[in-house]
């Protein structure tokens, strides 16, 4: 149990058997039982005030320590007890936010990849994380966590990396990309170059992140503090005057026990919580209450947009069609899409079957990942997939489908196209609706 835990079960203790007492004995053992509880509480707290002060550091605790020692010199033991307990439990509220925000980023340790497959003289072998060097050759098999930085050298995938780039869509992984650790290598084997030790790569920084925000307590600003200069020195004087003016010293601690801030004691920790809670829920990692009190002061945000601002699903938009029919151009998208794993085939599968198209077979299917498709149907053979793509096969494209492809681009739209062998045959273009709390 901590200090400041022992402090409340202390004071709310004294709290409840002074009750009982006085309900039979009056005043006469509940005032000890109060008097005693203050003075076990109030030497490590008066310690912790002068450790503060040598530091030439004051809160506004300042005021409630003195309200509750001053509470013993004139007998009001009941009202030194309550300051007790707010004021400990404003520190124990303190406390189990850090311990909140450190359960969020620890969790984040546990995910760090451990071990690598190199690869060396036609064989793999296992070895740790910490003893991949920058050139080895590593295999990064399906549904695994990338464990460095590094360069793909063989093999096409999509990659997750939505835990380091905040991106929801997966990218494209082929020779010569780059790929940061702790991305999830989601459909086939990759072969990949280390760029980056261990130490050095994406995740395993913000993991010593984390670690570094366990080992060091960014202290939090109770909104109480801003003001304890100006509040300290216009609550003593207050007090003062009252005493000296009706020479009655129940009259000072009146005025301390009313000044002393515990609503705004507690108002910093309680709201830590809720917002460590509520980002937490979000998928957000909070470093401590210190990193969520800057907040404040920021003054723009930039947010990635797809799967951000937006729902991430994406949705059939638009078709255009070049020397062919609407119906017919979707059919054979469809039927080329069937087999794909990708977002976007998803997408345009759901449309047909909304629209009650069906798709129809095909032959010799082939996935280009990141690129496009391409499959027979009727004897004929027909691509599907990125304009790039399109015409790396060939396909002639008009300046006027460049320029629209363009335009669509800029607007955050995402388009694939239709061809035969010769002839561009359709464009479809997907769009991603705003998320209604955006």
């Amino acid at each position: 149990m901590t200090v400041q835990k022992k402090y409340i079960a202390l004071a709310a203790a004294a709290i409840i058997i002074a009750d009982l007492l006085f309900l039979k004995y009056k005043f006469a053992y509940a005032d000890l039982v109060l008097a005693g509880a203050i003075l076990l509480a109030s030497l490590p707290l008066i310690y912790e005030l002068i450790q503060s002060a040598l530091k030439l550091h004051f809160g506004v605790d300042l005021i409630a320590i003195v309200a509750i020692v001053f509470s013993l010199f004139v007998g009001q033991y009941l009202a030194g007890a309550v300051i007790l307990l707010m004021l400990s439990g404003g520190e124990t509220l303190e406390q189990y936010a850090l311990k909140r925000a450190r359960k969020e980023l620890t969790n984040l340790i546990s995910n760090a990849p451990s071990v690598a497959h190199k690869k060396a003289d036609g064989s793999t072998e296992d070895i740790d994380v910490d003893q991949v060097k920058v050139g080895d050759l590593l295999l990064v098999k399906p549904n695994e966590v990338v464990p460095v930085d590094c360069l793909v050298k063989e093999g096409q995938s999509m990659v997750d990396q939505s835990a380091i780039t905040g991106e929801s869509e997966p990218v494209e992984a082929s020779p010569g990309k780059h790929i940061f650790s702790g991305s999830i290598n989601k459909e086939h084997p990759l072969t990949v170059e280390a760029v980056n030790t261990s130490g050095a790569s994406k995740y395993q920084r913000i993991v010593a992140l984390v670690r570094e925000a366990e080992q060091n307590k960014a202290p939090i600003v109770r909104l109480a503090d801003r003001y304890t200069l100006f509040f300290t020195i216009v609550t003593f004087g207050l007090a003062l005057a009252s005493w000296l003016v009706a020479k009655d010293p129940q009259r000072l601690l009146a005025v301390l026990v009313v000044a002393t801030p515990c609503p705004l004691i507690l108002a910093t920790p309680i709201a830590i919580i809720s917002g460590i809670s509520r980002v937490s829920n979000a998928g957000v990692i909070a470093k401590n209450g210190g990193a969520l009190e800057k907040l404040g002061e920021v003054k723009a945000f930039i947010f990635d947009k797809t799967g951000t601002l937006t729902i991430g699903t994406p949705r059939v938009a638009e078709v255009r069609t070049y020397g062919i029919g609407r119906e017919q151009a979707l059919q054979i998208a469809a039927s080329l899409d069937q087999y794909s794993t990708h977002i976007f085939a998803d997408a345009l599968t759901d449309y047909v079957r909304k629209n009650k198209i069906t798709p129809l077979a095909i032959s010799g299917f082939k996935e280009e990942t990141g690129k496009g498709v391409n499959a027979e149907l009727a004897g004929k053979k027909y691509y599907l997939g990125k304009l790039a793509y399109l015409r790396e096969k060939g396909v002639s494209i008009k300046t006027e489908t460049e320029q629209q492809h363009a335009k669509n681009q800029e607007q955050g739209l995402t388009e694939i196209f239709l061809a035969d062998t010769l002839n561009l045959l359709a464009g479809i273009t997907f769009a991603d609706e705003i998320r209604p709390e955006t």
